[in-house]
């Protein structure tokens, strides 16, 4: 186990107090850890996405933007 100090709002530390008083958790540590724990898949993946974005960005960045964008006379055409 590792050790963090931090500042909660007071909508977590409401949900850290309940899983207390229901006997879900012994101590705050215990119940912030379950509640960490259950959004730890949510947050993997949100990390996830970021990378992948991050990853075509700095793709697009190098290679360009894989796709031909029309121009005036594209649209233009398009209008007759």
């Amino acid at each position: 186990m590792e050790t963090l100090s931090l500042r909660v709002d007071r909508e977590i530390m409401s949900v850290i107090e309940e899983l207390i008083s229901l006997k879900l958790a012994k101590n705050k540590s215990e119940a912030a850890n379950l509640l960490m724990r259950m959004g730890l898949k949510e947050v993997r993946e949100l990390i996830d996405r970021k990378k992948r974005v991050m990853k075509l960005v700095e793709r697009y960045r190098v290679e360009g933007v894989p796709h031909k964008l029309p121009t005036l006379d594209d649209l233009l055409r398009d209008r007759e």
